[in-house]
């Protein structure tokens, strides 16, 4: 059955403390100076972005790695539920997702990138 469109619903309070958990663990094993993650909630189009995951690092492969990690454990740990929809009407239950900014360390930017990343669609 082909999937019409996507809902993400999460538990936000408990989503932003296992973000910032992620964000702690990357830095604790790369040398990376930003981590941003963002997670949309509600309504999402096939075809449209429902998670974004960046990692800035003097090295590239430190901040590919931070991101492969991320999103594994974005994925794995993070209280988001996925629901996919259907031609038909019906809808079935899906994965975990969600989103958070963290600011860079030694003070770089932090007041500027830090809070909860979740976007809403207003439709």
């Amino acid at each position: 059955k082909p999937v019409t469109h996507l809902e993400y619903e999460g538990y936000v309070p408990m989503a932003e403390q296992e973000m910032r958990r992620i964000c702690e663990q990357i830095r604790t094993k790369w040398a990376v100076e930003y981590v941003a993650m963002q997670h949309r909630l509600g309504s999402c189009p096939i075809g449209e972005a429902s998670v974004l995951i960046a990692c800035s690092s003097p090295h590239r492969k430190e901040a590919l790695e931070a991101c492969h990690f991320a999103i594994d454990a974005l994925k794995a740990t993070v209280p988001i539920w996925k629901k996919e929809f259907y031609g038909d009407g019906r809808g079935g239950d899906g994965g975990t997702y969600e989103g958070h900014v963290d600011g860079g360390q030694k003070g770089h930017g932090a007041e500027a990138a830090r809070g909860l990343g979740v976007w809403k669609q207003n439709k």
